[in-house]
């Protein structure tokens, strides 16, 4: 959707947005909560342009929108309807979606901090160690994520 950010998840597991100070994306209550949550999982979130063409030729695995409608969920289709880029189709297979670790692992950190806590894993068996309270810093931006603005006119 237009009101929507987006994510890619390029092999190797680096995540690219578009850089919210170039325009035409939101710099969102739902999109900084995740740029903060990947940097306390030790996987920076990187702001510059993405290539259309990247979605179609495979640098790509993942794609994610987050917003007010979609709160964070993966994408499981593109078309380019001008097949630009080889056939015009960007399809993730949901096996595919379930078994990207790092797309999953922020995924469940996402839901759990907008409940209020963080999920602590062991980085060898990922089995879970602790569920600790949010630190200051996510608690804020949970805060805004589960409160949103009151747009009511009086």
């Amino acid at each position: 959707g237009c009101g929507e950010n987006f994510f890619a998840f390029y092999r190797g597991n680096e995540v690219i947005t578009p850089d919210s100070k170039k325009g035409g994306f939101l710099r969102g209550t739902k999109r900084r909560l995740l740029i903060e949550i990947a940097g306390k999982l030790e996987h920076p979130i990187h702001e510059h342009d993405i290539g259309s063409a990247d979605l179609f030729n495979g640098a790509i695995e993942a794609a994610t929108f987050t917003g007010t409608w979609a709160g964070f969920n993966p994408i499981g289709y593109i078309l380019d309807t001008e097949k630009h880029y080889g056939n015009g189709e960007f399809i993730v297979p949901r096996e595919k979606i379930q078994r990207h670790e790092l797309l999953n692992m922020l995924m469940e950190q996402y839901g759990a901090v907008t409940r209020g806590s963080f999920i602590q894993r062991d980085e060898q068996t990922k089995e879970i160690v602790r569920i600790v309270p949010l630190d200051k810093r996510l608690e804020e931006l949970a805060r805004e994520v589960r409160y949103p603005v009151d747009f009511t006119v009086n």
